[in-house]
C-alpha cells in the first residue's frame, strides 16, 4: 500500500507542478477518487505524504550543509503555529463527518 501511495503522490505532484497548482489538491483527489479512500483517510494519508517529503528535504538540507540563515524567533513561532494547527485540526476532524470534509475539499 505504501508503494501505491508513493506512486500516486509522485505522479499527482508532477502533474500539479506542471499545471502550477501544487500537489495538494491533486493528491487528495487522486487518493479519494482513484484509491476509493474516504475523505478523512485521504486527508490523513496526504499528511503522511507531506511528513515523509519534508523529512527527506530537511535531511538533504542538513547533509549538504545548505541551511540558510534565519531568525530563531521565526522558527519558534512556526513550531508553535504548527503544533497549534495540528491540535486544532485534530479536534475539528473528530467533530466533522465525511460529508462535511468532502464539502470542505
Amino acid at each position: 500500500m505504501s508503494l501505491i501511495l508513493f506512486s500516486v503522490s509522485l505522479i499527482s505532484s508532477l502533474i500539479g507542478a506542471i499545471s502550477g497548482i501544487g500537489g495538494g489538491p491533486l493528491n487528495i483527489a487522486v487518493l479519494y477518487f482513484f484509491l476509493s479512500m474516504s475523505a478523512k483517510d485521504a486527508a490523513i494519508s496526504f499528511i503522511f505524504i507531506i511528513l515523509f517529503s519534508q523529512v527527506t528535504s530537511l535531511s538533504s538540507t542538513v547533509i549538504t550543509g545548505s541551511i540558510p540563515e534565519f531568525a530563531h524567533m521565526h522558527l519558534v513561532l512556526m513550531c508553535i503555529g504548527g503544533i497549534g494547527g495540528a491540535l486544532l485540526g485534530s479536534r475539528l476532524s473528530k467533530e466533522m463527518d465525511d460529508n462535511k470534509i468532502e464539502k470542505f475539499f
